[in-house]
């Protein structure tokens, strides 16, 4: 089983990102990355 899914999941000709994904791929790295940084803001300084 393990290998069928990861023979699947890991394809070397499938892109990790397709080019219309980049945008949403950025939103989510800005919003992950704000939402640490104001968790650390308020541990540090509250």
């Amino acid at each position: 089983m393990w290998r069928r899914l990861r023979r699947r999941s890991f394809a070397p000709n499938r892109p990790v990102l397709w080019p219309e994904q980049w945008g949403l791929a950025l939103f989510t790295a800005l919003a992950v990355i704000g939402g640490i940084a104001v968790v650390v803001i308020v541990l540090t300084h509250g």
